[in-house]
C-alpha cells in the first residue's frame, strides 16, 4: 500500500550549491530541490547532521534558517523555519543556473555573511 505524502507544497528541482553552518561545523552540499517549506540536500557529510538540527543554509545573498526532519547517508530533508516567497525560490532557482553557467560564486568556507559579520566584530 502507498504512503501518502505529508508535503503541503510543490518541489521544484534545482541544482544550486550551497554553503551549510551547523553546530558541528560548516560544510557545502547541493541543494535538490525546493519549495516554501523546505529543500532536499545532497552530499551531506557523514556525522555532521542529524534529525532536529538546526542549520543555516547560504545561497547567494539569501540566508535560510531551517531544520532536519531525515537523514539518509549524504543525503537530508530540511523544514524551513519561515516558508519561502516565490520570489526567494526563484532566486535559488537562478541562482543554481547561474552557477553552471559559471556566472556565480561557489560557495565559500565560511559563508561571505558569517566572515562580514566576524570581522565587524572586532
Amino acid at each position: 500500500m502507498w504512503q501518502r505524502e505529508r508535503r503541503r507544497h510543490d518541489r521544484l528541482p534545482t541544482r544550486a550549491f550551497i554553503s551549510v553552518t551547523c553546530p558541528r561545523g560548516v560544510f557545502t552540499a547541493t541543494m535538490a530541490d525546493i519549495s516554501q517549506g523546505g529543500a532536499r540536500l545532497l552530499g551531506v557529510p557523514e556525522g555532521m547532521l542529524a534529525r532536529e538540527t538546526p542549520v543555516t543554509l547560504y545561497c547567494g545573498r539569501l540566508v535560510i534558517a531551517a531544520v532536519v526532519r531525515w537523514l539518509i547517508d549524504d543525503t537530508c530533508g530540511v523544514a524551513f523555519s519561515a516558508e519561502l516567497t516565490e520570489a526567494e525560490i526563484e532566486a535559488v532557482r537562478r541562482h543554481g543556473l547561474l552557477q553552471d553557467a559559471g556566472k556565480a560564486l561557489p560557495p565559500t568556507f565560511p559563508p561571505l555573511e558569517v566572515q562580514a559579520s566576524r570581522h565587524r566584530r572586532g
